[in-house]
């Protein structure tokens, strides 16, 4: 008998009896192959490469993360300078617009600085209206709070009613007593 035909009548009777290589065979027989070793080993190896290849491929995507984060904090202070070179525009601008009194620009103008935004344009603008108001509302308190009188131009005294024309003045007179309105019957 031949090695092949040896071999044949094996696997014809493996099949036969439903048996697969490793029911004849240990894992210590099956990894002492040559076939085994060298798989193995040409998978170890394709393991080390890739290996190899993502860290290095790590190693860029940590440098280029560095370098977007540098640039973009560098972008954002250059931004922080160039609208604070115009918030002293806009300050002289919005201080006629709003007709503020020198108190509240002098006021305002010690707190210019801590103004920080990144925005440029018409939102560049829109935030220092806010900071603005803010500003006129925290000199508003902070006069409050000191017992300073603050008006307005544009602030109306109380109105306490129409004069009734008799040159008595209506601005003081309780028309709800029957001796101040002719109205009421007494």
């Amino acid at each position: 008998m031949d090695k092949e035909q040896i071999i044949s009548e094996l696997k014809a009777t493996i099949q036969e009896a439903g048996l697969r290589v490793t029911d004849l065979f240990g894992e210590s027989d099956l990894k002492a192959t040559e076939v085994f070793k060298k798989e193995y080993n040409n998978a170890h190896e394709h393991a080390r490469r890739i290996e190899k290849v993502l860290g290095e491929e790590r190693e860029k995507i940590i440098t280029l993360t560095k370098s977007i984060d540098e640039k973009e904090s560098k972008i954002k202070s250059l931004n922080e300078i160039v609208s604070k070179t115009q918030v002293k525009q806009l300050f002289d601008s919005a201080k006629e617009a709003r007709k503020l009194d020198e108190k509240e620009k002098a006021y305002i103008e010690k707190r210019l600085n801590t103004f920080k935004s990144e925005k440029d344009g018409e939102d560049l603008k829109a935030e220092f209206d806010k900071f603005l108001d803010a500003q006129v509302n925290d000199y508003i308190e902070t006069a409050k709070l000191l017992g300073v009188e603050v008006k307005k131009e544009g602030e109306k005294k109380e109105d306490k009613g129409a004069g009734s024309g008799d040159g008595k003045g209506g601005e003081a007179t309780d028309f709800t007593s029957p001796e101040n309105n002719d109205l009421i019957p007494q």
